[in-house]
């Protein structure tokens, strides 16, 4: 099956920046500034931090949902599964 989605290419030298502008951490500064430019005149760039920015927010709606109706989001050996995925790199 092929998938027919489009992939999304930020321009490299934009991708570490997206996550912190998508999270509204550390925005000011020069090259935030240009940053945030580049987005507005960028396509792919601008439909990076708009997945981006949906995927987190789907993510934090699931959280508080599993939550709410007083649900683990995660167990206990998911944590020691992520753990030991952390300390033993591929």
């Amino acid at each position: 099956m092929i998938n027919a989605e489009p992939k999304l290419r930020p321009c490299p030298q934009i991708v570490s920046s997206l996550e912190k502008i998508s999270e509204g951490k550390d925005t000011n500064g020069i090259f935030m500034m240009y940053v945030k430019r580049h987005i507005e005149k960028c396509s792919h760039c601008a439909e990076a931090l708009d997945a981006l920015t949906c995927y987190q927010d789907a993510v934090k709606q699931a959280y508080k949902e599993t939550i709410e109706q007083g649900e683990k989001p995660f167990t206990d050996q998911d944590l020691s599964n992520l753990l030991d995925s952390i300390s033993k790199p591929a």
